[in-house]
């Protein structure tokens, strides 16, 4: 019947959604991992202060934080 037309369609395009967000998601968390890794080492910390960005509340003060916290001088 042509409800089960349209369900089915639905289904077929909801799935495909959850994929391509799940794909999304994915790259997004790789690459952010990688930006704070790098502007940790920007300010001189080392790699693991990333595990503070995925701690729900103390995240938002960390990124604040970061951004306000000045980049160490490098002389070459």
């Amino acid at each position: 019947s042509d409800a089960d037309i349209i369900s089915s369609v639905l289904l077929v395009l909801a799935n495909t959604i959850q994929i391509i967000s799940f794909f999304f998601i994915a790259g997004y968390f790789v690459s952010s991992i990688s930006l704070n890794v790098r502007r940790l080492r920007d300010i001189g910390k080392r790699w693991w202060w990333v595990f503070w960005f995925y701690i729900p509340i103390i995240s938002f003060f960390f990124t604040v934080w970061l951004f306000i916290t000045p980049s160490k001088e490098i002389h070459e």
